[in-house]
């Protein structure tokens, strides 16, 4: 994979055909001094699409483009210790890798670089596509359909030089380590909150509802993966803080939906310490209740972080939940 080549096969664009009409101008777009500074990787599967958004990159005042024709090629230059892409114009169908796999390991590499995705995309796929990147820590600028408008390229040319509004997620492996005080103390501040990882019907491509993800926005480290904190909070006893936290935010969210008219569902996160506790049915059930969301709108995912030690309570409290929609 090289450089890119701003020479388009066959020629450039067609000549209009002759006209009585006066001339009007097919001048190339007057080029931004501040795209300079801005490293663009394309990728596209189709040869001439790719070059001739390559010349536009470049009429725009990008000296550094670099393209592929899949995902595999982009992630090969993503992984170069000098990689220094900071826009990413990416195609979704495209051989081998398409755009949403290499979207997962464009997030599993934290690239900093911000992502348009280009060519025509159904609503529901646009959604599903948005709210993959950020689930993935991935910035998402937009979409620039084909043929693709040099001066739409140009606004997201100047968006993708801005500063990113908050850091890319925080892994704990390698990451910063934090105290059960830390944690509690981010919780009492309100800085956990709930990303919507969507839930797609694979037959028809609808988006049917969504998972709460709880990340805390951590006012130095940024967003922080659960993994830092998740552990402490079960081992402390302190889980259902966090626990209800989610409930309460995704209930909210789901139910505005729904009042938007989409027919959507909400799943949450539920530890195994959580189902020791035979009071946890009805304080669910009280913060459904209070929203005013439809119980059968709320899924919850019991996850396998801690060891069960009780089964009794746990079933108990399954089998209530259930009574309760």
């Amino acid at each position: 994979v090289e450089h890119a080549d701003d020479t388009i096969p066959g020629g450039l664009m067609p000549e209009p055909a002759a006209t009585d009409a006066p001339a009007q101008s097919f001048a190339l777009p007057v080029a931004d001094p501040a795209n300079a500074a801005l490293t663009v990787l394309v990728v596209e599967e189709q040869d001439f699409s790719r070059k001739v958004l390559v010349r536009q990159l470049r009429a725009l005042g990008a000296l550094d483009v670099l393209q592929a024709s899949d995902g595999e090629q982009a992630l090969e230059l993503l992984r170069r210790p000098d990689n220094a892409v900071g826009l990413i114009l990416c195609d979704l169908d495209m051989p081998r890798m398409d755009g949403l796999e290499f979207m997962r390991h464009l997030g599993a590499i934290r690239s900093a670089a911000s992502l348009v995705i280009t060519g025509a995309v159904d609503v529901a796929l646009l959604n599903s596509v948005q709210m993959m990147c950020r689930a993935y820590g991935i910035r998402p600028l937009g979409v620039l359909e084909k043929p693709v408008n040099s001066e739409c390229l140009r606004t997201m040319m100047a968006r993708a030089r801005k500063p990113m509004p908050g850091p890319a997620l925080v892994d704990a492996a390698g990451g910063p380590e934090f105290s059960l005080d830390e944690i509690l103390g981010g919780l009492q501040q309100e800085q956990f909150e709930p990303f919507f990882q969507p839930k797609v019907e694979l037959a028809g491509g609808r988006i049917v509802g969504a998972e709460a993800l709880a990340r805390w926005r951590h006012p130095q480290h940024g967003l922080i993966s659960p993994r830092a904190f998740i552990e402490p909070l079960e081992r402390s006893g302190h889980i259902d803080t966090l626990t209800f936290k989610m409930l309460e935010q995704a209930a909210h969210a789901c139910h505005r939906w729904n009042r938007s008219g989409h027919d959507l569902s909400v799943s949450v996160n539920l530890s195994l310490v959580s189902l020791a506790d035979t009071r946890l049915a009805t304080r669910v059930a009280a913060v459904v209740r209070a929203v005013g969301l439809a119980p059968r709108r709320l899924t919850l995912e019991v996850t396998e972080t801690a060891a069960m030690t009780d089964v009794g309570p746990a079933l108990e409290n399954l089998a209530r939940l259930r009574l309760r929609g």
